[in-house]
């Protein structure tokens, strides 16, 4: 539709109506994990899903998720698909996940875990194509995901 086409009336209501929606970020709505993390864990191998034992569970509800859903999305996945059947443990939780002693991260740290996060999942988990469409190399993604506690199916497999 041509935006000059409309009558004045309808560019009113339309910016009338606009509303703005703020989504509450994953650490603020931390009860939303447990059904989050069995849906992620299902989707990541339906046949043979994994489940979270209650340590585990209270793992993923003490860190802070920078990455909100998309990072509990990644990790979960991954751990799905690397331990398929299993009732997963702490132990077999990314180190980051394991202790609540570690630091928290900085907010450039942070920014820069989110669109690592981001673009691990827009290139389905490939981190050649993950570090190419963020203008670093290889060896300095891997780096990243070491230091800023991202884990990868490739990096989480026995």
């Amino acid at each position: 539709m041509n935006p000059e086409a409309c009558p004045d009336y309808v560019s009113e209501a339309v910016s009338q109506i606009a509303a703005r929606v703020t989504v509450p970020s994953l650490s603020e709505t931390k009860e939303r994990i447990p059904v989050l993390a069995a849906h992620f864990l299902d989707a990541a191998a339906p046949a043979d899903r994994s489940t979270l034992s209650a340590v585990a569970l209270q793992g993923l509800m003490r860190w802070h998720w920078p990455g909100n859903i998309a990072e509990l999305r990644v990790t979960l996945e991954a751990l799905g698909r690397a331990h398929p059947g299993r009732v997963l443990q702490a132990n077999d939780l990314p180190e980051h996940l394991q202790s609540t002693s570690r630091r928290r991260l900085s907010k450039l740290e942070s920014l820069e875990r989110d669109a690592i996060v981001a673009a691990l999942e827009q290139s389905g988990g490939n981190r050649s194509v993950a570090a190419d469409s963020l203008g670093m190399g290889r060896t300095t993604l891997y780096r990243k995901l070491r230091s800023l506690g991202i884990e990868t199916p490739e990096s989480m497999a026995p």
